[in-house]
This record gives C-alpha cells, structure tokens and sequence, in this order.
C-alpha cells in the first residue's frame, strides 16, 4: 500500500519549496507553476498563484528566497520574482550546450554546467551577468556541488574539485 498524499495537483516534474509556495514546472516549460502548500485532496486550479511557460525542462530551478533562476536544457536562462511570477529578466543565453544539470547556487552565483563540462558562471540577482567560463575535460550530467570554499564538479570519469581546499 502506498502511502496517501495531503494534495495533489496534476502536470508538473521538477519542483522547488521556497517558503509555502511550491514551484512546479512541467515538460518543456508548459505550463511553469506556483502554488500555495496545503489543502487537501486534488489542488489542480485551486490554489495557483501563478504560472507562465518559461520553466524548465531537465534542470530544476535554483532559488535565492526572492527569485527563481529558470535554466532550460538548451542554455537559457530566466528569472522570475517568486512572489508574483514577474519576468525579471527571460531568454539570456549563457554556453551553448545540453544543460541537463540543474544549476547551483552558491556565494552569490549560479554556477551552471552543460553536458560538455562547461560551467558559466551567472551572477545572482535581478540583473544578468556572465562573471566567467570555465571547462572540465569530461561528459558531465551531475549538478555541480559547492563545500565550504571548493565547488565540486563530477564528470563521467573524474571528480574535480576547485577552489582553495
């Protein structure tokens, strides 16, 4: 027997908590939505407080407590404010690639990897900024991992780890 839900609500893959608002967003971005935690039984239409189809696919969302940093899996990068779903800032292209990880965010940056090992580091917050490139020798599918001042990137074949140990 599994176990019974407190609510449901159909659609949706990823998700991500901030607060009591649920984040979910489904294949290929459509439709991205935000819901309002709690209830009981199916939720579907009834407790939305947002939604738009600038989600993710593959990689879940990285969030700051005040905004959502949306990554799409061909290396578009969206912002939204968690509070009421405004567009910060939408379609701002970061490496080319497959982004397949999801991206980290860590010391006010999002670090985000794409399948060929290439990290693009964005700057948080409501205003996009490439702060750098970087490149690992490797397939990679992993999410990047920070620990205290090392950000540890796991490709197919190795484990890098950067920064001052």
């Amino acid at each position: 027997m599994s176990p019974r839900p407190g609510w449901s609500c159909g659609g949706g893959a990823s998700a991500v908590v901030v607060g009591d608002i649920v984040l979910w967003g489904a294949s290929r971005g459509r439709p991205f939505l935000a819901l309002r935690a709690g209830g009981k039984g199916d939720m579907t239409g009834k407790s939305e407080i947002w939604t738009n189809n600038l989600g993710p696919d593959v990689p879940t969302p990285a969030s700051d407590g005040k905004y959502l940093y949306v990554l799409n899996d061909k290396g578009i990068m969206n912002c939204l404010e968690i509070a009421t779903g405004k567009v910060v800032y939408e379609g701002q292209r970061i490496e080319l690639g497959t982004y397949s990880s999801s991206p980290l965010l860590a010391d006010g940056k999002l670090y985000c990897t794409n399948e060929e090992g290439v990290t693009t580091v964005v700057k948080a917050g409501p205003e996009f900024g490439i702060l750098g490139v970087s490149r690992v020798e490797g397939y990679t599918l992993a999410s990047p991992v920070a620990v205290d001042n090392q950000l540890f990137i796991r490709t197919g074949e190795a484990l890098y780890a950067i920064g001052k140990p």
